[in-house]
């Protein structure tokens, strides 16, 4: 990826890739204008792969400031990793920054946009990377498998300098956040494991994707405080063979 996160191996195929549209059905019911994400779309859920089957990621948009990253990992059925460590984790978009929030105005904060909307990236299995080797890769997911979503909060380095709302401070400030699929990879502003939903997922009607919404900064440790409305990182997830994921509700 070049020096603002532009990633060079984004999928340019169409099999797997939702309609733009998408995007504005998720936002009937997860966006920036309401105040909290309807807690029945809040769940932690890795995606089981049931047979062998290809998987893209598709960056739908995003209602957010910081300019975070976004990764992916996999891991046997049963063996779920304990930590971050464990995970393995592959960098998908290094900065999710799409210089389309609501309260960017100037143009030298929308070249700090990382990732277009639309961008698609067919993810990799290795099966030797906790050897740090790509030797066996393919984009074949054996049967058997899990695969998650982290998102680490403004971890990007080249950050939006404009000014937000009243205030006159920037955001420079360094937050711990980490939003994960599966729940026990999230962690607190404090580095502390939660319990608390930080994804809100469901599969589209028809059950051909799956969408994957994060919540970036909850800002209380209590999880009561932050606008809470799940919609700060959004992305479809498409499977060839369509693959089962437990107890997603259906929008």
């Amino acid at each position: 990826y070049d020096g603002n996160g532009r990633i060079s191996y984004a999928y340019t195929g169409r099999d797997l890739v939702p309609d733009a549209s998408l995007y504005d059905t998720h936002s009937q019911i997860i966006n920036v204008g309401k105040s909290q994400c309807p807690p029945k779309y809040r769940n932690a859920s890795d995606l089981e792969i049931s047979d062998p089957a290809q998987v893209v990621v598709t960056f739908l948009g995003g209602n957010t400031c910081w300019n975070s990253s976004l990764g992916y990992y996999y891991y046997k059925v049963g063996q779920e990793p304990k930590s971050l460590d464990d995970a393995n984790v592959i960098m998908l978009f290094p900065n999710t920054q799409d210089g389309q929030w609501c309260k960017i105005s100037q143009d030298v904060d929308r070249q700090k946009a990382g990732v277009s909307r639309m961008t698609s990236v067919k993810l990799m299995y290795y099966p030797n990377i906790a050897k740090d080797s790509k030797d066996g890769a393919t984009d074949i997911f054996p049967a058997g498998y899990k695969v998650g979503l982290v998102l680490a909060t403004n971890a990007w380095s080249k950050r939006l300098e404009y000014e937000y709302s009243r205030a006159t401070k920037t955001f420079s400030e360094n937050r711990y956040y980490r939003s994960a699929s599966l729940s026990t990879l999230s962690v607190r502003q404090n580095g502390n494991s939660t319990d608390l939903p930080l994804v809100a997922s469901y599969y589209t009607k028809g059950q051909k994707f799956i969408v994957a919404s994060f919540e970036d900064d909850y800002k209380f440790e209590d999880g009561k405080g932050g606008d809470q409305n799940f919609s700060d990182v959004v992305l479809a997830i498409g499977t060839n063979p369509v693959a089962a994921v437990a107890d997603l509700p259906v929008f």
